[in-house]
């Protein structure tokens, strides 16, 4: 049996792809030329016409009914052993403050300490050792009267308001329908300037984002002998939230 050389076959399945183009070109039509009319009546099927793309946006603004605020435990001194007992007393202390609270979701972040150093920062002088604890609601005025107990030995490190995912839900569920309807008036807006009777989407994108400001409110350890700290005013305001729909249009019916 007769075996073809690798070189032999490719000239082969050349010759064969040439003959079979050659059959395929209509008479007296130029490669070049025919090339150029198939890529046109292809382009001319993908291609679609009358496309417009077009965005519409809509914003409005929730009320923050969700507060979430860190307070923190801080003991210096020389003796880190001992730091780690004023901490945990000074935590037991605050969770027990805060047990009638049933409706706070309380967590406690990690024991930390780290040395202090002098002034050429070479030397350890001393010890801190800190713990938060996390506090997270949506009663705000129970909030601000616990806080206030709990100053008497902690410091507030930070607060934050931010809608509930509930809220922020139903708000976007508005802003979106109200979006879609901006859309919609552009889209038809379009069709009737370019003076066609009817247009269909091709496809969408909706996006929603919120700016919430972080609304932070930081208050020193207060020394005074008194029982309990007035309770701090809080502000929950509002945070905004932006919907953002994008798409293209076709004008006139698929056939046209």
């Amino acid at each position: 049996m007769m075996q073809v050389m690798p070189d032999a076959k490719k000239i082969l399945s050349q010759s064969i792809i040439a003959l079979m183009f050659s059959l395929l070109l209509p008479v007296g039509a130029s490669s070049s030329a025919w090339a150029q009319s198939v890529e046109s009546d292809v382009a001319a099927q993908i291609l679609p016409k009358k496309v417009f793309s077009l965005s519409a946006s809509a914003s409005g603004e929730v009320a923050n009914d969700l507060m979430l605020a860190t307070l923190m435990v801080r003991a210096d001194g020389e003796d880190a052993t001992q730091l780690q007992s004023q901490v945990n007393a000074s935590m037991q202390w605050a969770l027990a403050r805060l047990r009638p609270y049933t409706q706070f979701n309380i967590t406690t972040g990690d024991y930390q300490t780290y040395p202090r150093y002098d002034r050429n920062r070479e030397t350890i002088i001393g010890w801190s050792a800190t713990q938060r604890v996390q506090l997270e609601t949506g009663d705000v005025k129970s909030a601000g009267e616990a806080i206030g107990k709990l100053q008497e030995r902690l410091q507030i490190s930070g607060i934050q308001f931010m809608p509930k995912p509930s809220s922020r839900e139903a708000a976007e569920d508005l802003l979106i329908n109200q979006a879609l309807d901006a859309f919609k008036q552009r889209a038809g807006l379009i069709r009737d300037n370019i003076g066609e009777p009817s247009y269909n989407l091709l496809d969408i994108n909706v996006q929603t984002d919120s700016q919430q400001p972080l609304q932070r409110q930081r208050m020193e350890l207060n020394l005074r002998s008194s029982a309990a700290v007035e309770a701090p005013g809080l502000q929950t305001g509002t945070s905004e939230i932006t919907v953002r729909v994008n798409g293209r249009i076709q004008l006139g019916l698929p056939d046209d």
